[in-house]
């Protein structure tokens, strides 16, 4: 049989875009765009890890004006092995055409992350895109990226963000001890919480608690087993010195078995809840969608 090519977008009165994406059609912005909503005068920033295929972007379907910086170590942003920042790039290309694009990369850290910022906000644009979230947070509106997000928007500037993708990588539950051996029960009688691994991709496992004041004393630590008990990795931080409750993992298997983690509690003389993110796994146990959705 013969294959046809999707319909193409109309993505303004005066063009149609050869490689136009079947969303807009879906969200109906081709609509707004025959009425002439086309993004024309506005800046838009994409603040984002990962902008391979950005040459791709400008080479087959470009933007009218796009710029970006690089606000990270290691390779060329363009270079990370990671397209997502690229990706969302082209839809908001699609949906808003003739706006121009302002592409910051960084790295995941604090710092990498305000001089970002800084840099979308010195070029002027209208609206920052920010398709990521952090776990290591209080979750109540405080805390550095809800703090740099509140800057931003004070000075005009509309922050859309991401915050799912984790119903069903998040545990969450109050730390239980009934033996006094020091190690969590997820469950009755249960101290190990397997998960599924997804093999070539870095897993970020997070555990954070509530204990979020700079006097806190609570202290937990986090391993990584696999399923004959052997310890992969663990982070053991002190909360010496004001160190936030969390704990993470970073960890690349070479396969899709079952692996597990344990917690242990260090220093536990209060109630305390336990937030636990283990993502890209495609099954984890006792999993709970409440609390899950990022900073």
């Amino acid at each position: 049989p013969k294959v046809r090519p999707p319909n193409q977008t109309s993505r303004s009165p005066a063009r149609i875009d050869p490689v136009g994406s079947e969303g807009v059609k879906f969200i109906r912005a081709d609509g707004w765009q025959a009425a002439g909503y086309t993004g024309c005068g506005f800046k838009r920033g994409v603040l984002k890890k990962g902008l391979d295929r950005r040459r791709f972007l400008l080479g087959r379907n470009p933007p009218a004006s796009v710029r970006c910086d690089y606000f990270a170590r290691g390779p060329p942003a363009d270079q990370t092995g990671v397209t997502h920042g690229a990706a969302v790039a082209e839809i908001i290309h699609d949906v808003a055409p003739d706006a121009e694009l302002y592409l910051a990369y960084y790295d995941g850290g604090d710092v990498s992350m305000g001089n970002a910022v800084d840099w979308l906000v010195s070029q002027g644009v209208n609206i920052i895109s920010h398709s990521a979230g952090g776990m290591a947070a209080p979750m109540d509106g405080t805390g550095r990226d809800a703090e740099l997000v509140d800057r931003t928007v004070a000075q005009g500037i509309l922050w859309i963000n991401s915050v799912g993708n984790s119903a069903r990588e998040h545990y969450r539950g109050l730390y239980t001890d009934t033996n006094g051996d020091g190690v969590h029960e997820f469950a009755p009688d249960k101290t190990l919480l397997g998960f599924q691994a997804s093999p070539d991709l870095g897993t970020q496992i997070v555990l954070d608690w509530n204990d979020w004041a700079v006097t806190g004393t609570q202290d937990l630590d986090l391993y990584l087993l696999d399923v004959d008990g052997n310890v992969l990795a663990s982070s053991r931080n002190s909360r010496d010195g004001g160190h936030p409750p969390v704990e993470q993992i970073v960890y690349k298997f070479d396969d899709s078995r079952t692996y597990y983690v344990t917690i242990q509690g260090v220093h536990v003389t209060q109630p305390v809840r336990i937030d636990l993110y283990v993502h890209e796994t495609p099954n984890m146990e006792l999993t709970d969608p409440a609390g899950s959705l990022a900073t």
